[in-house]
């Protein structure tokens, strides 16, 4: 009895993985479908085609794009690897005075919504944005444009 008990008590994990997998990896695969078809997935008149990689290769805006991203990435790791080794420093290896308060507020990043937190962001430098009128009024001009 409890060989058989043993054997069946992974399952509701494996079920639990499974439909984690499916829920992530079926939108997935009609976004990856859908970058070969001409026209829209449900449509009767699709056909397999490269049309939509040829634009999007073709369009200079696109590689604008692709350089800004990486000038972005790039940028958020010079900045981000050194924080976060220094917080983690400060928090395992110090008596930090408020570190029960800080502690949480690291974790927000990866609690809050990408969508708020690139919302956030426009908020705070885009054209109006707070961070845009402070260069604007401590150099002249602003150094970017979201």
């Amino acid at each position: 009895m409890n060989v058989l008990r043993r054997k069946w008590q992974g399952l509701p994990r494996g079920v639990v993985v499974c439909i984690t997998a499916l829920v992530i990896y079926v939108p997935l695969l009609f976004i990856v479908v859908q970058s070969f078809l001409s026209a829209p997935f449900f449509s009767r008149s699709k056909s397999w085609s490269l049309e939509a990689f040829a634009f999007i290769f073709t369009d200079p805006d696109f590689y604008l794009a692709l350089r800004s991203g990486f000038i972005l990435a790039f940028g958020l790791v010079i900045i981000a690897i050194p924080l976060g080794g220094i917080l983690a420093f400060l928090m395992v290896r110090t008596d930090l005075p408020g570190r029960r308060i800080i502690e949480p507020l690291i974790l927000v990043p990866i609690f809050v919504s990408p969508m708020v937190l690139g919302f956030g962001y426009v908020v705070a430098a885009g054209p109006v944005g707070f961070f845009s009128q402070w260069a604007q009024q401590l150099i002249g001009f602003v150094p970017w444009n979201i």
